[in-house]
C-alpha cells in the first residue's frame, strides 16, 4: 500500500507496556470514512487539537490486535492508549501536524488479490517535545482490505413519530422520575441488533467471540465485542455508502439511536416493566437463566457460564414487539448515542422533554440487558453505561433518523 502526502518513516521508537491508566483525553482521532478495496483509493482522516500544530506524528499500521497499552518512552509522558501492538508495526510514515486540526492520509491498495482479507490498525502517535508528552489518537481503525465495494443487507422496521413515558419508579434511582418525552419525527431502526455479516460487509471484519462454524448460524447471530467507536464508525460509513446511492431522505443519516428513540422503540406502546408485560420469558429473549431448556444449544436462555453454554443467538428466533422489533429485550447490550457524566447516566428531568440526547461525558449508554445477565437487565428502563473502550457482551442497532443538532 502506498500512502501519500506522508513523509519517510523515522526511526522506531523504542516502547515499553506499562499500565492501562491512560491520562486525560488527548482530543486526536483516526477514521476511515470508506471502506479499503483493493484497487481502489480511499483515506484516513486525522483530527488534533489545534495546540498540537508543529509536532512531529507517525501514522502507524500493524497486523490485527485487540488490546490496548500504554507506553512508555523516558523522558516523556503519555497519553492516550496504543490500540495496536506496536511490536508487529510494518508501516510507520511521519509528517508535521498544522494548525487546521485536521488532516488526511490517502491509501491506494493496489490491484493485486494477495492483499484481500488483510486485517490491520492503523492509529497515530504525535511527540510534543516541549511539554515532554506522548499523545496516541484516541481511537483506532481495524479495517480488512476488501475485494470490492462492500453492501449491507438493510433490515429496517419503520417507526412512527409519537410520545411516551420514560423511566420506571420500581427501577434503580437513575431511572426516576418518569418523565413524559416526544420524539417529534418518524424514523427507520434496525429490526434486529446488527448482524456479523451485516458488520462484516460494511466493515470488513468481525470482532465477535461467537463467529465461524462452530456456531450454527453464526453469519446471523449479533455483531459483539464491538466499542461504541466502532458502531459510530459502522454508522457512519453507511451512510457514506447508502448516500451515494441515493438512499438516505435529505435531513437523515445513519447513527445509533439516542437513549430515548431507544427505549421509545423498546416499549413499542407498552408502559409495563418489559414490551411483552411484567416478566421475561425464555421464549421471549435470550438472557441468564441457568436452568432453562435443560441447559442445550441452540436455544434461547442458556448463559450458564460455567459450562460454556451462554451464547448470543439469532435475533430473529425471538417474537417481535408491537412495533416489529426483535430482541430489545436481551441477547447483547446495546450501545446508543448518548455521552453520560457517570456510568449509571444522568439524572433524568422532570417535565416533558422533546428529542432528548445526553451530550458531554467520557462514559457511553448502553441499554437492553444481554445473555449473561438476568432479565433485571433487560428491562425497558433499565441505563447502564460503560467506558468507550468497552466490547464485552455488547452490539448495536442503527436507525436511519433525523440528522440531530
Amino acid at each position: 500500500m502506498n500512502l501519500t502526502q506522508c513523509c519517510p518513516s523515522l526511526a522506531a521508537l523504542t516502547v515499553f507496556a506499562c499500565g492501562l491508566d491512560a491520562q486525560a483525553p488527548t482530543q486526536r482521532a483516526i477514521a476511515l470514512p470508506s471502506p479499503l478495496v483493493m484497487g481502489a483509493s480511499t483515506q484516513f482522516d486525522l483530527a488534533h487539537p489545534a495546540s498540537a500544530a508543529g509536532n512531529p506524528c507517525w501514522f502507524l499500521l500493524a497486523s490485527r490486535f485487540r488490546g490496548a497499552q500504554g507506553v512508555f518512552v523516558a523522558p516523556f509522558a503519555w497519553n492516550g492508549l496504543a490500540r495496536l501492538d506496536l511490536g508487529s508495526v510494518f508501516l510507520s510514515f511521519a509528517f508535521v501536524l498544522d494548525a487546521s486540526g485536521s488532516c488526511a492520509c490517502p491509501v491506494y491498495v493496489p490491484s493485486d488479490p494477495v492483499f484481500v482479507g488483510f486485517q490491520f490498525d492503523a492509529q497515530t502517535i504525535d511527540l510534543d517535545v516541549p511539554q515532554l508528552a506522548l499523545s496516541f489518537s484516541d481511537n483506532d481503525v481495524q479495517a480488512e482490505i476488501l475485494g470490492s465495494h462492500p453492501t449491507a443487507q438493510l433490515d429496517l422496521v419503520a417507526i412512527p413519530a409519537g410520545s411516551f413515558v420514560m423511566g420506571s419508579l420500581t427501577g434503580s434511582p437513575e431511572e426516576q422520575p418518569p418523565h413524559v418525552v416526544h420524539i417529534s419525527r418518524p424514523f427507520w431502526m434496525w429490526r434486529t441488533e446488527v448482524t456479523q455479516a451485516q458488520f462484516i460487509a460494511v466493515m470488513g471484519h468481525n470482532p465477535s467471540r461467537f463467529q465461524g462454524g462452530s456456531y450454527a448460524n453464526a453469519d446471523s447471530r449479533p455483531v459483539e465485542e464491538v466499542t461504541w467507536h466502532e458502531a459510530v464508525a459502522f454508522c457512519a460509513r453507511l451512510t457514506q455508502i447508502e448516500g451515494a446511492a441515493g438512499r438516505v431522505p435529505a435531513g437523515y443519516e445513519f447513527r445509533l439511536p439516542t437513549e430515548a428513540e431507544w427505549e421509545y422503540c423498546c416499549r413499542g406502546g407498552s408502559s409495563t416493566e418489559f414490551a411483552f408485560g411484567s416478566t421475561l420469558q425464555c421464549n421471549e429473549a435470550n438472557f441468564y437463566d441457568v436452568n432453562a431448556n435443560g441447559g442445550q444449544l441452540p436455544s434461547p436462555c442458556v448463559p450458564d457460564l460455567a459450562t460454556g453454554n451462554g451464547q448470543t443467538w439469532v435475533s430473529s428466533a425471538f417474537a417481535p414487539n408491537a412495533f416489529g422489533l426483535c430482541s430489545m429485550h436481551g441477547n447483547v447490550g446495546e450501545w446508543v448515542l448518548d455521552e453520560q457524566p457517570t456510568a449509571s447516566g444522568a439524572a433524568y428531568p422532570s417535565g416533558p422533554v422533546t428529542d432528548p440526547v445526553t451530550r458531554g461525558g467520557s462514559f457511553r449508554t448502553q441499554r437492553g440487558g444481554s445473555w449473561p445477565y438476568p432479565p433485571s437487565f433487560s428491562r425497558s428502563a433499565r441505563r447502564g453505561g460503560s467506558s468507550l473502550v468497552d466490547a464485552g457482551v455488547t452490539g448495536f442497532r442503527a436507525v436511519l433518523a433525523p440528522i440531530l443538532p
